[in-house]
């Protein structure tokens, strides 16, 4: 009831309306994971898919409940450096070791002048966060930001830091930080699996089969590659 609003009632400060910025964001992920859900059942008995979501409204709903961006963040990444950046759960799905082993090389053999942020709560697989950690460790690189749960204006502060989102999971339902990233107009490099295609809905760069210094490789292209980044 509360979505048609164009600003939080009077009196919801500091938690709650932290607490009600991730409710909305809750609310408009799953819609957009039972959209998915639906269209893999309709198409699997033949029926046409139903009409898109109204990305309008999504675009509504980021306006009013994003939040704005948190100054800390950019305060503890002055320094320029070419970022990539995940945002998601800490769980073995989600890969995050590839993508460390690709910034690694990329960083080594690349752009020495780099950063890769990981962004999600260590609470959901806390033995996956900590083999992280040991590998961070092991490639020995300062430039691998392990950061932790973020809210709704420290994530607007990561998205305007990042030249490239990139997801690299092994099975996926529709990955709600893809469409957040192309909302904040940062370029998207994932996985071709699940629903990551339907969120990207043609936007992105989706790869397959690659290697770390092959998916390494991609992502300096697409960091540097202005055409490239503007399609």
């Amino acid at each position: 009831q509360r979505f048609g609003e164009d600003e939080l009632p009077e009196g919801i400060v500091g938690e709650e309306a932290d607490a009600m910025a991730l409710l909305a964001v809750f609310a408009v992920h799953l819609v957009l994971v039972l959209k998915h859900a639906v269209q893999i059942q309709v198409r699997a008995v033949g029926v046409p898919a139903i009409d898109e979501i109204d990305t309008e409204e999504c675009e509504r709903f980021a306006a009013i409940f994003g939040g704005d961006p948190d100054p800390s963040i950019a305060a503890r990444f002055t320094t320029r450096k070419t970022t990539w950046l995940f945002v998601g759960r800490m769980a073995p799905n989600k890969r995050v070791e590839d993508i460390m082993q690709a910034f690694a090389w990329y960083h080594r053999a690349l752009n020495p002048n780099s950063r890769l942020i990981l962004v999600g709560s260590p609470h959901s697989c806390p033995r996956y966060f900590a083999m992280l950690r040991m590998l961070t460790s092991d490639l020995e690189l300062r430039d691998i930001c392990l950061e932790g749960f973020a809210g709704a204006g420290a994530l607007a502060s990561y998205y305007r830091l990042a030249d490239l989102f990139i997801c690299a999971s092994h099975h996926e339902g529709f990955c709600l930080p893809l469409v957040e990233a192309m909302h904040h107009g940062v370029p998207v490099v994932a996985h071709n699996v699940g629903g990551i295609p339907e969120a990207l809905d043609g936007a992105g760069v989706l790869y397959a089969h690659l290697n770390p210094p092959e998916l390494g490789a991609l992502c300096h292209l697409i960091a540097t590659d202005p055409s490239m980044r503007a399609e």
